[in-house]
């Protein structure tokens, strides 16, 4: 769901895209269709009305399914906000209404330069004709020839489930995202058709950008395009992995997902980052291909990506295992990684022009490191190609020269990339945890809440290293000494981009903050207090010690605890994240705020944490943290167990 996700291309719709079909025109023109019901009805189409009704076809799944309605209150609402979705007027609320309507809209006779409804909605004419049985011969129109002409185009022989993993430098990418891409008989992936779900965003100043997509104030749309260029968007330009699920649809299972794709083309829904976006959106297209799964409705309250992804796999539409596509980034970085400084500064030379990469390739290296050197230098050059900041004639010349170097010394084997786990391999994204331990010698025992996502004190398994992002992060802690309840931190909104910088990626880290804390007050006790935090800076990679890091903060705090009741000034944080094993993981961080606004003191944190994961799911973590401000000091440990769900 990044922020390149979110834009659609104008033009790259179904029509641009399927060799100038005339599909396209026939979703965008909005033309008026006459009005129905007025006139009295043939015998023909009175007796389908009835028999509709009988069979009270309006409360079918899969009717539901076709116009997305889902349960509000007593009735029923579309979740599609495009008027050009529905023939009745109140067609968005109105099952019944929406399904007579549309009957009485097939039998309309054919008019030139008109479209014709069935060819509007070809998925909902498929499924009603096929519901009412004999009676549809009366239909005057049997099928769209434009959808046909397309269909035999594309030539459907299977889909995948696409999914490109979090774009740790981008708040909105930070969860992931899913399409779809369906291939072509005989024709190899990157030929296939991607059908992706993104919102039209256009510039917009980032906490803006970030409160429209939260309450939707972004059109969202369907576009197929493709699927080499959404590679290229994600794995080469956008530094994202990619990873792809075979789906086991049927012939059958694909000719209904594409008609109901034709429907909801130039079709826009409102667009929220955290439910109806592109993984929830992709599922109706599942549901309309397959009748009688009911996938949307199943999805969480908040539809992250990943979850949408084992959503299919518990309801049987993915049953191997996923194929791993890695990007750029991730194969420069393992080629980094089997080379020694001097190898790698050699590339870095070689990619920048500095020198020639026939006469100076590390001299008296074995051919094996050589050709390794030269290969870090082509993917760096080709990483700066996508970049946009090597423009294509210094491309092609020093491309071409490396590779003429590279060639001069044969096959030679490279050491393979390992595959890292998959996403649908991690840890679930809610969270529940109960432990305790003592503050300040006082003993309490703590609950804990967070619905999403991913956070530094869980198993790293299937996430992005040094990526954090949680909402609604929320603990209690009872005090039975005292019959006391604290609360003691509730994160609206956490996120901790931890990028490594090196020669290659000059990626910077940062952080943002929201939330109320436990901070130190004016006679040495502690109170909730509301906190925002931001912050930028580098981390760099330390190999076996972990990732390093160290940021430039500012911080606001405020508190009936202080005498001014708030304080604001600048902060630094330092630290080292570390995974010593696959099921550990270990973080150490310092930090300090000079509050000089309002509330004028300095605050003083220390902390060590550690994660065990003792399954995908669940896990121990403990934490000891020293706190010093006003010449008062205070120490607190705790244990807790964590489960996710």
């Amino acid at each position: 769901m990044g922020k390149n996700d979110l834009k659609m291309i104008q033009g790259r719709t179904l029509h641009a895209l399927l060799r100038r079909s005339p599909f396209f025109c026939c979703l965008l023109m909005a033309m008026l269709l006459p009005a129905w019901g007025h006139a009295t009805p043939e015998p023909a189409q009175s007796e389908i009305l009835s028999k509709a009704q009988a069979m009270e076809l309006q409360d079918d799944p899969y009717w539901h399914v076709l116009l997305h309605y889902q349960k509000a209150g007593k009735g029923f609402t579309s979740r599609v906000d495009d008027p050009n979705f529905f023939l009745a007027p109140d067609g968005k609320t109105n099952p019944k209404a929406e399904l007579q309507t549309a009957i009485t809209a097939f039998f309309q006779p054919l008019e030139q330069d008109v479209i014709h409804p069935v060819c509007r909605f070809p998925a909902r004419f498929a499924w009603i004709a096929q519901k009412i049985g004999p009676a549809a011969s009366a239909f005057p129109i049997k099928e769209c020839p434009r959808f046909e002409e397309i269909y035999s185009q594309i030539q459907p022989d299977s889909a995948v489930l696409i999914f490109p993993t979090a774009h740790i430098n981008s708040p909105a990418s930070m969860f992931g995202h899913t399409l779809l891409a369906v291939e072509t008989k005989g024709q190899g992936r990157l030929l296939a058709h991607a059908i992706n779900y993104s919102a039209v965003t256009g510039p917009a100043w980032g906490p803006i950008y970030a409160f429209q997509g939260l309450f939707g104030g972004y059109q969202g749309y369907f576009s197929m395009l493709p699927y080499y260029e959404k590679i290229q968007e994600y794995s080469d330009v956008a530094h994202r992995d990619m990873w792809e699920y075979p789906l086991n649809l049927t012939k059958e299972e694909l000719r209904r997902m594409l008609l109901h794709l034709y429907e909801l083309d130039n079709i826009h829904s409102d667009y929220y980052f955290l439910d109806e976006n592109c993984a929830f959106n992709l599922l109706y297209l599942v549901d309309a291909a397959r009748p009688g799964s009911d996938l949307a409705n199943q999805c969480p309250y908040v539809a992250v990506p990943v979850d949408t992804v084992r959503l299919m796999q518990k309801d049987g539409f993915i049953t191997n295992a996923p194929a791993y596509r890695p990007s750029k980034m991730t194969r420069v970085n393992h080629l980094k990684n089997g080379l020694n400084r001097h190898e790698r500064a050699l590339a870095l030379k070689i990619a920048e022009g500095k020198i020639d990469p026939v006469a100076e390739v590390a001299p008296g290296a074995s051919d094996t490191k050589a050709a390794q050197t030269l290969d870090l230098a082509t993917e760096i050059i080709s990483y700066r190609y996508t970049r946009k900041v090597m423009p294509v004639e210094t491309y092609t010349e020093r491309y071409r020269s490396v590779l003429a170097a590279r060639s001069s010394l044969g096959k030679q084997e490279a050491p393979p990339l390992p595959e890292p786990a998959s996403p649908d391999s991690g840890h679930l994204s809610s969270k529940i945890w109960l432990g305790g331990g003592t503050d300040d010698g006082e003993g309490f025992v703590r609950l804990g809440w967070r619905p999403l996502f991913h956070g530094f004190d869980d198993n790293l398994r299937g996430y992005e290293k040094g990526a954090q992002i949680l909402a609604l992060n929320t603990s209690l802690d009872y005090f039975p000494e005292k019959g006391r309840v604290d609360l003691h931190q509730l994160d609206l909104l956490d996120i901790f981009s931890l990028a490594p910088r090196d020669d290659v990626f000059k990626s910077l880290s940062w952080r943002i903050g929201t939330g109320f804390h436990q901070m130190m007050e004016k006679d040495g006790n502690q109170g909730a207090a509301y906190v925002f935090n931001m912050g930028g800076g580098i981390s760099k990679d330390l190999g076996p010690l972990g990732l390093g890091y160290l940021l430039a903060e500012a911080d606001f705090a405020a508190t009936p605890g202080w005498d001014m009741g708030y304080g604001a000034g600048p902060g630094l944080r330092m630290g080292v994240l570390a995974e010593p094993a696959p099921w550990w993981r270990v973080r150490l961080e310092a930090k300090g705020t000079r509050y000089a606004l309002g509330d004028s003191h300095t605050a003083l944190n220390w902390s060590a944490e550690s994660t065990f994961a003792t399954s995908q799911n669940t896990g121990f973590h403990a934490k000891a943290l020293f706190m010093d401000a006003r010449d008062f000091s205070r120490t607190r440990i705790d244990l807790s167990f964590h489960l996710y769900f």
